[in-house]
């Protein structure tokens, strides 16, 4: 089968943009999924830093009955 040019032009644009569509599709799920991750990661570290608050007050509280119970001795 003989192909003229212009259609063997069109072939090429054609194929070319749909292969772009979806290459540009992918492109934007793979950066919703990488905003997804760092949304899930920024919790994370949120609820990490609040633990080690929780963690930095005990060892206060801690560090003070212990000054206590020496001075009581």
């Amino acid at each position: 089968m003989k192909i003229g040019g212009l259609v063997a032009f069109a072939d090429y644009l054609f194929d070319g943009l749909l292969v772009d569509v979806i290459v540009q599709s992918q492109i934007n799920s793979a950066k919703d999924r990488s905003r997804q991750l760092i949304t899930k990661v920024q919790t994370v570290v949120k609820n990490l830093e609040l633990v080690l608050n929780e963690y930095n007050k005990l060892v206060e509280g801690l560090g003070a009955n212990r000054s206590e119970l020496i001075e009581r001795a």
